[in-house]
């Protein structure tokens, strides 16, 4: 995705700088201590986002997000820096088969240590309820915050939920947000005003 960014600002005259952000996986931290890291690591990467902007004085901003951390990190750095800014959701992945997803893993793993379920079946779910790239589908908290994303009005309105996999869409999803960072483009905040946080809120 930030390929295609990067192309579209390149084809629109300007220069992309491409960089990363920490990002902590819940579901390789889930019930250690690491979890505790999970909300913490919001700050990080917002301070991250931040640190670049300033640093090397960013006419606009394209932020790529796809989980429960990133997205509203991107939008605390957003809000600091009030540039010019596109967030661009990465997607969410399709179910497994019989529409599962990461929450029937979840229940399959209490079901299966009370001995409601065989471990062949929780081993099962494991290796097909989540078949591809992408966010844990499912209304989940990434989902729930790209709904969001549109109805603030900072990221392009249908791009947000276009699956990972439908990689075509979404490059095409990825180049209208290079293309858009390069253009007339409202800062940060004018995306982030009482009208269109109750405008999430309602979506939500």
């Amino acid at each position: 995705l930030s390929r295609h960014v990067c192309d579209a600002v390149a084809e629109t005259g300007g220069v992309a700088l491409p960089f990363n952000t920490i990002a902590v996986s819940d579901n390789q931290s889930q019930g250690m201590p690491g979890m505790r890291a999970s909300l913490i690591s919001r700050e990080v990467i917002a301070d991250s986002i931040e640190l670049m902007a300033a640093a090397h004085d960013f006419d606009a901003l394209v932020c790529i997000v796809g989980c429960d951390k990133t997205v509203p990190a991107a939008l605390m750095a957003l809000a600091r820096i009030d540039l010019p800014a596109v967030v661009l959701y990465s997607g969410p992945m399709r179910a497994g088969p019989g529409d599962t997803t990461i929450q029937d893993v979840w229940e399959a793993v209490g079901a299966e240590e009370r001995g409601l379920i065989p471990r062949a079946r929780l081993d099962e779910l494991e290796r097909t309820a989540c078949p591809g790239p992408g966010t844990c589908a499912g209304h989940f908290t990434a989902n729930t915050m790209a709904v969001a994303l549109e109805a603030l009005g900072i990221a392009v309105l249908g791009d947000g939920l276009v699956p990972a996999v439908d990689t075509e869409a979404k490059a095409e999803a990825a180049r209208r947000a290079g293309a858009l960072a390069c253009g007339a483009l409202p800062s940060a905040r004018t995306f982030l005003g009482k009208r269109a946080l109750l405008n999430a809120m309602t979506a939500i």
